[in-house]
Parts: structure tokens; C-alpha cells; sequence
């Protein structure tokens, strides 16, 4: 693996082949095999020709992690220790009543 974003997604891997090399987005590795994140921990060749990848967790990695704040929110965590949590200084506030043209 060739880097990794802040949360341990992949960035950029190096496949190496017998007659060359090749550098891919992780993102897009992520696609064409159909995995559930590019939080890959490993990957090798295996014998019979396989790629074995191990990983873990789910979604891009960017956001709210809809799993982690249910359970925030089970654990006690009120909207704004969730909202906190998940975007470190930002604010939450009421909103006024909007005005849409044509209503």
C-alpha cells in the first residue's frame, strides 16, 4: 500500500505483476472487487492465483458512520455529542422558518 488517509482507508496501492507495476486508487480497487470499504489491512496473492484482502468497516470513511452514532446514541450520547463527535467544531443551530418562491 502506497498511502493511507487519516482514518486508515487505502489511498493508492502498488500492484506488482511478473512484467510490471501498476498504481491504482483505492477507491477503485475498492469497486472492482466489490468490497464494503478500502480499510484494507492486507493483501497477498495467494497459490492457487486468488487475491486474498482483509479489512474492515463499511462506507467511504467520510461523514457520520450511521452505525457508530446509533450506538453513540444508545450509550447516552445526546444530537450534539454525536453531531461533535463526528464533525469536531461545528455548530449546531436553530433555524428560522424558510421562505421558497411559490409556496
Amino acid at each position: 500500500f502506497r498511502s493511507r488517509d487519516r482514518g486508515g482507508r487505502l489511498l493508492l496501492a502498488r500492484l506488482d505483476g511478473e512484467q510490471n507495476s501498476r498504481e491504482l486508487l483505492g477507491e477503485t480497487l475498492r469497486a472492482a472487487f466489490d468490497l464494503p470499504s478500502a480499510n484494507w489491512l492486507s493483501m497477498r496473492a495467494l497459490a492457487d492465483g486468488s487475491i486474498q484482502i482483509s479489512g474492515r468497516g463499511r462506507g467511504h470513511g467520510v461523514g457520520l458512520c450511521q452505525i457508530g452514532s446509533l450506538r453513540m446514541s444508545a450509550s447516552g450520547a445526546d444530537v450534539a455529542e454525536i453531531m461533535q463527535h463526528y464533525y469536531p467544531g461545528a455548530a449546531l443551530q436553530a433555524m428560522r422558518k424558510l421562505k421558497v418562491d411559490g409556496s
